[in-house]
């Protein structure tokens, strides 16, 4: 997969390192032992990282292939269609639900 520079899709280099040491910091208070992130826009990928361990016992590393278990998606899978159909001007956020629901 080839990184570009986030300029070029309109991101900033400066606050991707935010991203960064928030997932450092993640990590190191043990909050989680390990994860990844990674930023898609324009059709190019303009930020990855991995940090922590994806078997702390064994030692390994979270990689760009590590597989991870996901639960409960419904919700955000939910949000994001939300919010596509608020971009396509289907509804307004301060519409009562009334206008939706009997």
């Amino acid at each position: 997969m080839e990184l570009v520079t986030p300029e070029t899709v309109g991101l900033s280099t400066d606050r991707l390192a935010r991203v960064s040491s928030w997932m450092e910091r993640q990590v190191s208070s043990n909050r989680l032992a390990g994860l990844s992130a990674m930023i898609h826009r324009k059709g190019h990928t303009a930020y990855l990282n991995c940090t922590g361990q994806m078997d702390a016992e064994a030692g390994k590393p979270v990689t760009e292939d590590t597989i991870f278990r996901i639960y409960s998606m419904s919700k955000p899978i939910t949000a994001v269609a939300a919010m596509i159909c608020y971009e396509e001007g289907h509804f307004q956020l301060d519409d009562p639900i009334a206008k939706f629901l009997p």
